[in-house]
């Protein structure tokens, strides 16, 4: 059938063309996949470390930072708005566990809120947060208030 359509000519006069053309093909479709295979199992990787850095950061917390993550997962609120000099904000921020969710704020409050894996690892294991006891400003002594209500 190639020699009735002409195509055999060609192919004997090209063959050597069409080998590397074809071996470089079959070269760029390997890579590809290679890259895209490397690429999916690197992100899964990185998803699992991140989360286990965050579990670990949500177990090392103290009392006023779980005291600041608690609206969050209990009232389920999605913005907690703190005085931007607020120290117990800025550490949680450090920590990747929140963070500043608009630069226009107020200039009494700044809105944080909570990074969503951090929120699937507090809602799937709420007493991370420990006993639900609020605590007032009135209670923590020494401190500028921390807390605003906006």
């Amino acid at each position: 059938m190639a020699h009735q359509i002409g195509v055999d000519e060609f192919r004997q006069s090209f063959q050597s063309y069409l080998s590397g053309v074809f071996a470089l093909s079959i070269s760029l479709l390997a890579a590809t996949w290679l890259s895209s295979t490397s690429s999916a199992i690197s992100n899964r990787l990185n998803d699992r470390r991140l989360r286990r850095l965050t579990l670990e950061s949500l177990r090392m917390l103290t009392a006023d930072e779980k005291q600041f993550l608690h609206p969050f997962i209990t009232n389920g609120q999605n913005t907690v708005h703190a005085p931007i000099t607020d120290g117990v904000a800025g550490g949680l921020v450090a920590k990747c566990l929140i963070y500043r969710s608009s630069n226009i704020f107020q200039p009494v409050a700044a809105p944080f809120n909570l990074r969503p894996i951090a929120r699937k690892l507090l809602t799937e294991n709420p007493m991370l947060l420990g006993p639900a006891r609020l605590i007032t400003l009135q209670q923590r002594p020494n401190q500028a208030p921390s807390r605003v209500q906006v």
